[in-house]
């Protein structure tokens, strides 16, 4: 039973990124690899924030007491990084067809099915919160520790170590929490829809609990001083804020516990006895009748079509965008994505805003600051629509563009990068201008909605450049993005950009300077625009269906009867 279990471990785990999306020898660990890079970057600030606690002229309580403020904010985040990986990994509790179909005549029980997935997706979730926490996990316990003499009086002090269990317990305790209470909302779910219609509920269910917690997030007030954990308007706010409660967890196996952290401490541990058991009991119930349903029931049920719809230029066109825009509409995974960048542009100006690197940055004004937030959205949205559409939605449905291939490859281009441009732009110009027009003069509104889009047209092109894949259909090779180190670019250009809408707000009203970066901002649009439709390399190229990685080493071709030449 333990080496069956632990085989089932191993493939699941594996399987954490859906191999069927990936192209042939792709190497998941490097995606793996970047991706972790993005919770270390978080973990580096948080324990630069630990090491830098005054400890020189205050006592050790009000250091200790000091420090709420960062251990609130580094317990939010964790739980914010579980959230989001758990939502994109929603329903993977459940074997899909596959995993049924060739796990079912074996002699596997339902139950070892379902540990074996939970403990996978357990251990993905305790590597995030692991990358996360690497740094600060270190750098806190020390920080906390009481003053000692020398490095041997702190390597012998028993707090330290007491601190160094505290921390990591509540971080996996405050992770886990987020972890199986979305599994116990899952559960609850199931047990209340039948399954086609909980696939349908559950593409909505994913955005609003992606939108949930960023909300939480960022909107939530910040009570980490003894004056607002201790005031009885606060308490309702306290105990429906699960931060705040693992936020006592630590103070209290910390062994610093305030008279104010006791009823949190007790309420996290509460908690997440509670999504434990719920989570893994409905859960149960659930997978043996789940599991049968999966095999007997379609997933979803066709939807009422439209006989008739709009025209995109040519066939090929017309062809390539109506796949694009439907798939979109209609594959929970794409729009999930999607609403991850955005929720991410959106985080990232609340952020700004908030902090006080965000005001020295942006001018004062509030108009400047919703010109900033439009200038990220409207960014984050068109980089977001470039990237799913390099994912494919099935590898089955490229078979169809290939045979049917009769054009030239610039046309298949062309039609691609018009397609993809129409899904970047016209959803985010025209939301942007319903806003502007709705809540700003009418002049002011036109003209920042012209540099609004100028600026969109450059980002959309830039992001086009090179692109010759059929949106959707063409396989993905992980790692190959780089994400690591476009995070530094994308970090430098949201700091340029606050100061140009500032400057933007300067000119609104100045006719001639105005016009001066109007000009220019046209310039690059169209330079940009130059590049992305007009490659001239289209000619030579073909339609890309397998993203394959360079090789290491390139072979001269030579070959003598069919055989390469020694």
């Amino acid at each position: 039973m333990t080496v069956r279990f632990e085989r089932l471990y191993r493939i699941f785990l594996y399987r954490v990124v859906d191999t069927e999306l990936l192209s042939a020898g792709s190497d998941t660990s490097r995606l793996l690899g970047q991706l972790a890079v993005v919770p270390v970057l978080f973990g580096v600030g948080f324990a630069f924030g630990a090491l830098g606690l005054d400890q020189a002229n205050r006592s050790h309580q009000d250091t200790l007491i000091s420090a709420w403020g960062l251990e609130h904010a580094l317990i939010a985040t964790t739980m914010l990084f579980t959230g989001l990986f758990t939502v994109l990994s929603w329903e993977s509790t459940f074997p899909d067809l596959r995993d049924i179909m060739v796990l079912g005549p074996l002699p596997i029980e339902p139950r070892s099915l379902f540990f074996a997935k939970l403990t996978a997706l357990g251990a993905a979730q305790a590597t995030v919160i692991a990358a996360l926490n690497l740094l600060p996990g270190l750098a806190w316990p020390l920080a906390l520790a009481p003053p000692s003499r020398n490095l041997l009086d702190l390597i012998l002090m028993p707090q330290l170590y007491r601190s160094l269990v505290a921390f990591w317990v509540t971080m996996f305790a405050a992770g886990g929490f987020v972890f199986l209470s979305v599994l116990a909302a899952q559960g609850i779910l199931a047990q209340l829809m039948p399954r086609r219609i909980f696939l349908r509920v559950s593409a909505w269910l994913q955005l609003l609990s992606f939108c949930l917690f960023l909300s939480m997030h960022f909107l939530q007030p910040v009570l980490t001083t003894v004056a607002a954990l201790s005031a009885e308007s606060n308490q309702h706010l306290l105990s429906a804020l699960p931060v705040y409660w693992f936020l006592g967890v630590f103070q209290y196996l910390n062994g610093s516990v305030h008279p104010v952290m006791e009823p949190l401490a007790a309420r996290g541990a509460l908690g997440l006895v509670i999504a434990g058991g719920v989570a893994v009991i409905l859960n149960l119930l659930t997978y043996r009748r789940r599991l049968r349903q999966i095999v007997e029931e379609p997933e979803l049920v066709p939807g009422a079509t439209s006989p008739w719809s709009p025209m995109f230029g040519s066939n090929v066109s017309n062809a390539i965008f109506q796949f694009a825009t439907r798939t979109v509409l209609r594959s929970r995974q794409h729009r999930l994505l999607l609403a991850f960048y955005v929720g991410t542009g959106l985080s990232t100006v609340v952020l700004l805003i908030q902090t006080g690197v965000g005001r020295g940055m942006l001018s004062p004004l509030q108009q400047a600051r919703t010109a900033f937030a439009s200038a990220i959205i409207v960014a984050a949205w068109i980089v977001g629509v470039r990237v799913v559409c390099s994912l494919p939605v099935s590898l089955k449905a490229n078979w169809v563009f290939r045979i049917t291939q009769i054009s030239p490859a610039a046309s298949y281009f062309a039609a691609a990068r018009y397609a993809v441009l129409a899904l970047a732009l016209m959803p985010a110009m025209i939301l942007s201008s319903a806003v502007f027009i709705s809540i700003w003069p009418w002049e002011n509104a036109v003209r920042h909605l012209l540099v609004l889009t100028l600026w969109s047209v450059i980002v959309a092109c830039s992001s086009l450049r090179g692109f010759r894949k059929i949106p959707f259909t063409c396989s993905f090779q992980p790692g190959k993005s780089g994400i690591h180190m476009r995070l530094l670019g994308v970090v430098a250009a949201v700091l340029v950009l606050g100061k140009a809408t500032a400057y933007e707000q300067k000119v609104l009203q100045n006719d001639v300077q105005f016009m001066r970066v109007v000009i220019l901002l046209a310039l690059l649009a169209f330079g940009a625009g130059c590049l992305a439709l007009s490659n001239r390399r289209d000619g030579e190229a073909i339609v890309e269906f397998e993203d394959e990685q360079d090789p290491t080493l390139q072979s001269l071709g030579l070959y003598r009867d069919g055989v390469m030449a020694e």
